[in-house]
């Protein structure tokens, strides 16, 4: 079975557990974007922190670099146009890089599962106004957010989860 946690960015701590649980039971659990960055109180968490509770042994450093990054999975490979990456791996099997090299998503085995993480979002999000209930001001009308995104999200992060999951391949030009 495959779990999907996509931008997550808010976790409990025994909801990272559960995760770790599920890979090391042979779940596969594959990440994109943030993932457990902030603790139930909102509380920044240290990305090392989140690894290891995870049961990983790889280690990443913040970053905030865009560019093309390229995904290998088996014979398969596709290239994902215009990312804003978040976090540079070190250890594990790298899956994805950018152009420069920076290992930018990892596999690895944990149990008798694996997590797979991207740790990159598809471009970079324009800014939603925010909704207060005690505005000063008119509450503006509703809008979709992210609207100028979902297509490049849903092709990119598609491509990613069609060649990680197997199900099919699919080619993303830019």
């Amino acid at each position: 079975p495959v779990l999907c946690a996509s931008h997550v960015a808010l976790m409990r701590d025994d909801e990272l557990a559960r995760f770790s649980e599920y890979a090391k039971r042979g779940g596969k659990l594959v990440i994109t974007g943030d993932f457990a960055e902030f603790d139930a109180e909102s509380r920044p968490r240290e990305i090392d922190k989140t690894l290891s509770a995870l049961g990983m042994s790889v280690r990443a450093k913040r970053m905030e670099k865009s560019g093309d990054i390229t995904v290998v999975s088996g014979e398969q490979t596709a290239v994902m146009c215009d990312m804003n990456a978040l976090y540079a791996f070190e250890g594990g099997e790298a899956i994805a890089t950018l152009d420069d090299g920076t290992c930018v998503g990892v596999r690895e085995k944990i149990g008798e599962g694996e997590i797979v993480w991207l740790a990159a979002n598809a471009a970079q999000s324009e800014m939603q106004e925010s909704i207060w209930s005690n505005r000063r001001q008119p509450i503006p009308p509703r809008v979709e957010a992210q609207a100028s995104l979902r297509a490049h999200q849903l092709s990119h992060t598609g491509a990613f989860l069609n060649l990680i999951v197997g199900d099919r391949q699919l080619k993303v030009t830019c």
